[in-house]
């Protein structure tokens, strides 16, 4: 528990909102999450989780919730998407797991929503539907950054603000935003808010598993468990969630924007299935394509992270999405979301005095800053690798078949990772090695231990600098390491990328 308290509002609900809201609840702070629908996205499709995922979810106690609405994946086969045709399947072998300390999981996106809603209610999170966020209010000038410097009822408006649509204005101790690439409080950040089409467009669909079990041609599906499909400039998937009671349907393809489209916002519509283009798709895509009337739509646009994911005042802070954008459906999403709520309170519950908020804030900053685009980067090339073109696609595909033919996938994690196989040939070993590696990194990541770290590196060296340069706090200068830190107001101001 954090042993000084903050009022903090979170402006969104998606993922990242609530999962900022369920760890900084349970240590304590007073979250109010502020959602401008009126209810929660009931959004189909699947979410990945990792174990780098899974692990954060296990340290809220929500692991037994998250195996009755999930399925594990122990198993995953690579198919040619206009054929069919099974290039290789991979059997997750039990190192995988145990060395990265979590599991692989898949549930619905509603579903993993549901579960994070559910949570932050049972650990006080106050949140209100229809409450739409219309205009950001920074602290003034004249007032300390925190509010917590002077009680609320003796100066009001001393910390950040927001008002809504209603006209009311809530005010805060730190107001996050959680609300995707396109936030309100991006802007008041970082002003970089430019987005590109990539010409890919992402659909998703439900599927009840019984159809899928009872159709002579998805036999292999149900048998080979979750199976992904690789097409030229295309890919598919298609997962087991809600504990194997139904399908998640994933397919990328490469769309021309229309013209009505451009300068639109990037984010989720409804569409009939009737808008996919089924040309070049086999039989088992086109199966899911008729067994879900509607789909989920979202044009893939690539936006610019934020430089800054903290505001100078330190009174706003940016997470997830709106902070760094990923593109739709991407697994290391729920990954990105996840760490950055457990970082940012885990961090935060150390907060003793109001001067430590910004350096604690900007550790935040300076963490996930550094990790996101690992993440970002190792989905892009995943994503490029499954939609390679022509003859590029087609020695993947022959390089797959060799790793499988040498029994490659048998060891993915304990020899090959490490480079000491003898897969180095030419049938691509050494980059599936590079792959697996890669993969054994991400997936071996612990938040809350990276922000513990962290504390204890850099934060308890603060606090005693500090106390030695400025016993009794009145602002002033200190050293550490050589660069020189203002400090006003008692802030600490200096990012610890510049420490």
């Amino acid at each position: 528990m954090a042993p000084l308290k903050l009022d903090i509002l979170i402006v969104g609900a998606g993922m990242a909102g609530l999962a900022s809201a369920c760890a900084l609840a349970s240590d304590g702070h007073r979250v109010r999450l502020l959602e401008a629908a009126p209810e929660l996205s009931n959004m189909g499709g699947a979410i990945r989780l990792p174990p780098n995922a899974v692990k954060v979810l296990m340290d809220w106690g929500l692991h037994g919730k998250l195996q009755g609405q999930s399925s594990i994946i122990l198993t995953t086969t690579f198919c040619d998407l206009r054929t069919g045709e099974v290039i290789k399947h991979t059997e997750w072998q039990s190192d995988v797991f145990k060395d990265s300390g979590g599991e692989f999981h898949m549930i619905g996106h509603r579903d993993l929503c549901q579960m994070l809603y559910a949570h932050a209610l049972f650990v006080g999170v106050n949140i209100s539907f229809n409450s739409k966020v219309v205009a950001i209010i920074p602290p003034s000038e004249s007032t300390p950054t925190s509010s917590l410097v002077t009680p609320r009822n003796v100066r009001p408006n001393a910390g950040p603000s927001v008002r809504l649509s209603t006209g009311e204005t809530l005010h805060a101790d730190l107001i996050i935003g959680a609300d995707g690439s396109n936030s309100i409080l991006r802007p008041i950040v970082d002003r970089r808010t430019s987005q590109i089409y990539t010409g890919t467009t992402m659909y998703t669909g439900i599927v009840d598993a019984e159809s899928v079990e009872n159709n002579p041609r998805m036999k292999d599906i149900v048998e080979l468990g979750y199976r992904i499909w690789m097409g030229e400039r295309c890919y598919a998937m298609a997962p087991r969630v809600q504990n194997t009671k139904e399908y998640a349907f994933h397919l990328a393809q490469i769309e021309d924007l229309p013209e009505n489209e451009h300068g639109a916002s990037s984010g989720w519509r409804v569409v009939p299935s009737t808008n996919v283009r089924r040309d070049g798709l086999n039989t088992q895509l086109q199966f899911f394509l008729d067994s879900a009337p509607t789909l989920t739509r979202a044009r893939c646009f690539e936006h610019p992270s934020v430089e800054d994911w903290v505001d100078p005042s330190r009174g706003f802070v940016l997470i997830g999405q709106a902070a760094h954008p990923m593109l739709p459906c991407a697994m290391h999403q729920s990954s990105d979301c996840l760490e950055s709520a457990s970082v940012l309170s885990t961090l935060l519950s150390h907060l003793r005095k109001p001067s430590q908020l910004s350096s604690l804030l900007y550790a935040y900053e300076d963490l996930r800053a550094s990790r996101a685009p690992q993440l970002s980067s190792f989905e892009l090339l995943n994503r490029s690798w499954l939609s390679l073109p022509g003859a590029l696609g087609v020695a993947r595909n022959e390089d797959m078949r060799a790793a499988a033919v040498k029994s490659y996938s048998a060891r993915p994690w304990a020899e090959n990772a490490n480079g000491d196989g003898d897969n180095d040939g030419d049938d691509g070993g050494q980059d599936l090695a590079k792959h697996w590696a890669e993969i054994a990194w991400l997936w071996g990541y612990d938040a809350g231990e990276d922000a513990e770290d962290w504390w204890i590196k850099w934060g308890v060296l603060r606090e005693r600098a500090t106390l030695e340069e400025n016993p009794d706090g009145n602002g002033g200068t200190c050293r550490l390491h050589g660069y020189r830190a203002e400090r006003g107001h008692g802030f600490l101001s200096i990012p610890v990328s510049r420490v």
